[in-house]
């Protein structure tokens, strides 16, 4: 955009739109990768072989995404399918999980 140009009401309000959306995408991306930050590998496995959380409740749909966010974190792929039921909805978004597989 030029330093010259003005913005229309329009323009201007398009921008806040973005910007707001980008910032709360960004923040569940933070919520989602600190929630089960100090998971040790074997809690992560414990907690996706039994579908619950650390304190052995059924995950959430968000704890189950920030579960793969972990796994992806601690084991460079994605964790082995496995049909997991989430039981409540923490955000608002559903769940939307990477395709890509570990390295082997």
């Amino acid at each position: 955009m030029s330093a010259n140009r003005q913005l229309t009401l329009a323009d201007a309000k398009a921008l806040a739109e973005r910007w707001e959306s980008q910032a709360e995408q960004f923040a569940e991306e933070a919520a989602l990768q600190s929630h089960f930050r100090n998971a040790s590998a074997s809690a992560v496995i414990r907690m996706w072989e039994s579908g619950t959380n650390e304190v052995g409740k059924r995950l959430s749909k968000f704890e189950l995404r920030a579960l793969v966010e972990r796994w992806c974190e601690v084991f460079g792929c994605l964790p082995p399918g496995k049909d997991v039921e989430p039981t409540q909805t923490v955000t608002p978004m559903s769940p939307s999980l990477p395709t890509t597989r570990c390295w082997t």
